[in-house]
């Protein structure tokens, strides 16, 4: 039988702790995870039909835009450049494992209580 488990995260502890889980999380997000986009939605009768393009990183979507300011476009790209050069996939995952195992030694454990009326079950 698997346990579900709830964690309550209180005061300003908390909230530092799941800042440290996104920091870790936000650049592999954007660096390494590829996403789809939704190009087109067409209504057919009930249903919609939906057209996506190809799966891209967020990254390789910033470098494929053109900006109109061609100064901000190469201090934008050199900047997420530069930040895939310092970001390694396996460094960042380390991160996030050890963030997320600090995360759940700080979480204090919910009670669980019986609803008002309920009969245990068995």
């Amino acid at each position: 039988m698997v346990k579900n488990e709830v964690y309550h995260y209180t005061g300003g502890i908390g909230v530092a702790a799941l800042q440290v889980v996104y920091n870790a999380y936000d650049p592999l997000l954007n660096l390494y995870f590829p996403c789809i986009k939704q190009v087109s939605c067409e209504r057919i009768g009930a249903k919609k039909k939906r057209r996506y393009d190809k799966a891209k990183t967020p990254l390789l979507r910033l470098l494929a835009c053109s900006f109109e300011d061609k100064l901000d476009e190469l201090r934008v790209k050199h900047n997420a450049l530069t930040l895939k050069d310092s970001c390694a996939l396996v460094e960042q995952k380390g991160l996030i494992d050890k963030a997320v195992d600090c995360l759940i030694r700080m979480a204090h454990d919910v009670p669980v209580i019986p609803r008002i009326g309920s009969k245990p079950h068995g």
